[in-house]
């Protein structure tokens, strides 16, 4: 009886954790669903981040110009095969696009010494808790968002860029590739 006892509650502890895990990914899941602002046509939801040169950035100073927002991270391979494109194609539109990359939970110095070995000299920004990039539903590396003047999402691409793939985003944002 002593064991059946153990046995139960053994159980009735396990399916608790595993209905409050459950319950707490369904939430989180059910809340980036019910944002309509983080997907393409909505309005982008606006942060602020520390930038890697110091400084903090917030999304809506940028309001009246194209963005560029690539979600990225240091280990990711195909995040560092499309960071020099990324670079050119800031050089090449210096006054129609704001190109700003969002590190996702590294630290700064781990970001300064990958942006150094890469030459990066558009934004960098730190999102070290995730934040942003739970709050734009991104679930792989890289991730780009393209914003409108208005501060609509007008695209998203989710895997590296090509150069195809950014001038059909970036005209939907008026910048001319």
């Amino acid at each position: 009886m002593k064991k059946l006892i153990i046995l139960l509650a053994s159980g009735l502890i396990f399916g608790a954790g595993l209905s409050g895990f459950v319950l707490a990914g369904f939430n989180r899941t059910s809340l980036n669903q019910n944002n309509p602002a983080a997907v393409v046509g909505g309005i982008a939801p606006d942060f602020s981040l520390n930038a890697l040169n110091g400084g903090v950035v917030r999304l809506s100073q940028f309001r009246g110009k194209s963005v560029l927002i690539n979600f990225w991270a240091s280990w990711c391979e195909p995040c560092k095969a499309e960071m020099p494109l990324i670079e050119r194609y800031a050089e090449k539109h210096p006054d129609d696009l704001v190109v700003l990359g969002l590190d996702s939970e590294e630290t700064p110095v781990i970001v300064q010494s990958f942006v150094a070995s890469m030459g990066i000299k558009f934004t960098i920004l730190l999102d070290q808790g995730g934040t942003v990039s739970d709050l734009y539903r991104v679930d792989g590396f890289p991730t780009s968002i393209f914003i409108d003047s208005n501060g609509r999402i007008q695209a998203e691409q989710i895997g590296s860029l090509s150069d195809e793939s950014i001038n059909r985003s970036l005209a939907s944002v008026g910048v001319k590739p």
